[in-house]
């Protein structure tokens, strides 16, 4: 019985020298040959997150600066487009008062007007301001009419190169006058041969006296006469 060993127990060879020596921990080299365990912490992230503006990314934010640079460009447009507008409603709206024209402080020029006998027609207005009124400087109001013209009755013929001017004269007349030397006019635009018309006259503006003056039908599309209001 001394010779038996117990169960489970391992005999070893006794070495020559020293003394047998048990391996206590058979598997001690496999396990450190494998890897440490997962510590559970992430590792540092090799890409960098972008940078947000105003909470937005930047494609957002992109987004967002288009479409508020779109409202504010669409703003001014529509209102260049609506200032337009009431600029071309106010030019095609007509008025019914002709106003001398203003002086302006462009600088003076000199000017050279061509000889009446070369001028074949003048600027005229009608028929498009048939019974609109005209203002003098002096604030004497005439009314238009491209109808009609008006016969005998006159007190002097003078060359004009608009028919404001014409009516200027007339007005000056009447203004600087004790009578009323002139209150009306006949005009006519096509200056070259107007001149001949009345031999006894040299001018294409008659001015007249509206008393002694007739209406006659206006058949030539040069012409256009005026009447003083005198209420």
């Amino acid at each position: 019985m001394a010779n038996m060993l117990p169960v489970g127990a391992m005999e070893l060879s006794v070495p020559e020298h020293g003394v047998a020596q048990t391996d206590r921990y058979p598997y001690q080299q496999a396990r450190s040959e494998q890897p440490p365990p997962y510590s559970g912490l992430p590792g540092p992230s090799s890409k960098t997150q972008p940078q947000r503006v105003w909470g937005m990314s930047p494609l957002w934010f992109g987004i967002f600066i288009a479409a508020v640079t779109a409202l504010i460009v669409g703003a001014a447009v529509g209102g260049s487009a609506a200032n337009s507008v009431k600029d071309a409603q106010q030019r095609v709206t007509t008025t019914r008062t002709f106003s001398h024209a203003t002086a302006t402080a462009a600088p003076f020029v000199d000017y050279v007007a061509a000889a009446p006998s070369t001028v074949e027609n003048t600027p005229l207005v009608c028929p498009d301001e048939d019974g609109k009124t005209y203002v003098t400087v002096q604030n004497e109001i005439f009314e238009l009419s491209c109808t009609s013209i008006l016969a005998q009755g006159d007190v002097g013929c003078i060359v004009a190169y608009t028919f404001q001017d014409c009516i200027e004269a007339c007005a000056s007349l009447y203004s600087n006058q004790s009578s009323s030397v002139c209150t009306a006019i006949t005009y006519n635009s096509n200056m070259a041969s107007a001149g001949t018309a009345a031999p006894y006259r040299y001018g294409n503006c008659w001015l007249k006296q509206q008393e002694l003056a007739s209406n006659a039908s206006n058949t030539d599309d040069n012409s256009i006469s005026a009447s003083l209001r005198t209420s």
